[in-house]
């Protein structure tokens, strides 16, 4: 299981990257339409639009995969902990022992 595990984190953090990577190519794309302008821009801009959406595409597989990881891991933040709690826990623990 935790092989898996890393194996999703792993996961997580490629298509994370490759999905920022395709970000940044469309935003560079869209300002050389804007600059270009005419059709040329405007085809480009519409190209750039789909590629984004696939990028998003991606995007949501790679939260899945860290949201998976992180649940197999049982190591999130989301977790409540009470410390007052766990220190009362460990006072009892010290009276019942001596």
């Amino acid at each position: 299981m935790h092989t898996f595990s890393k194996l999703l984190e792993k996961t997580y953090s490629f298509i994370t990257l490759l999905s920022m990577f395709v970000g940044f190519i469309v935003a560079m794309m869209f300002l050389i339409g804007i600059v270009a302008g005419g059709s040329f821009g405007e085809s480009l801009s519409v190209f750039a639009g789909n590629l984004m959406t696939w990028a998003i595409r991606l995007a949501a597989l790679a939260i899945l995969a860290g949201i998976f990881s992180i649940y197999l891991k049982k190591n999130h933040t989301l977790t409540i902990t009470n410390e007052s709690n766990a220190t009362e826990k460990s006072d009892d623990e010290k009276r019942t022992v001596v």
